[in-house]
């Protein structure tokens, strides 16, 4: 019996991305390997290695080799929106403090998973940079306390703020103003 991907023209090009591109999203679906494929949203994608890696062998071996100069540096293109991705998101576009620590959690990881390291103290860092400016005496305060400057130390602190804020939005919770 034939495997479903013998079944199936080879990608050549425009001309036949189309076809080629249903049927493999079938075939792929008929592995139970749909959320390895885009567009899928952040919450479901594949985190599997071994199976992005199979679903990404299945389409490889799809395409005709001819086709392959193309492809051959697909990563740099998934790192780059990726990394776009890590450095754009911002709090004030997110629902929640926990919806914006977990995009750029999830987002570092899947940079780390195609092999380019996200660091923790680098994490830290862009967990910071996203946030609003209501958040800059919290800044300032870690960089003066000698605190190391890790992913999970700022997660942390980032997540203790959930409701802790005062009426104007501050990330601190109870501070008397003095006027």
């Amino acid at each position: 019996m034939a495997n479903r991907e013998d079944q199936i023209e080879k990608l050549t090009g425009s001309e036949n991305f189309h076809t080629w591109q249903f049927a493999m999203k079938n075939v792929l679906e008929l592995s139970g390997w749909e959320n390895c494929i885009l567009p899928v949203t952040d919450e479901n994608y594949e985190k599997d290695t071994t199976k992005l890696k199979k679903s990404k062998a299945k389409l490889v071996l799809c395409i005709d080799s001819s086709v392959y100069v193309h492809i051959l540096d697909s990563g740099l293109v998934r790192k780059i929106g990726l990394l776009r991705k890590l450095t754009s998101t911002k709090l004030e576009d997110c629902d929640s403090m926990m919806s914006y620590v977990s995009q750029i959690i999830d987002t570092a990881n899947k940079l780390n998973g195609i092999g380019f390291t996200v660091s923790e103290e680098w994490l830290g860092v862009i967990l910071l940079t996203g946030l609003t400016d209501n958040f800059e005496p919290m800044i300032m305060g870690l960089e003066n306390c000698g605190l190391a400057i890790t992913g999970d130390t700022i997660k942390t602190k980032l997540l203790d703020t959930i409701g802790h804020k005062s009426n104007d939005g501050s990330a601190f919770f109870g501070l008397v103003k003095i006027k």
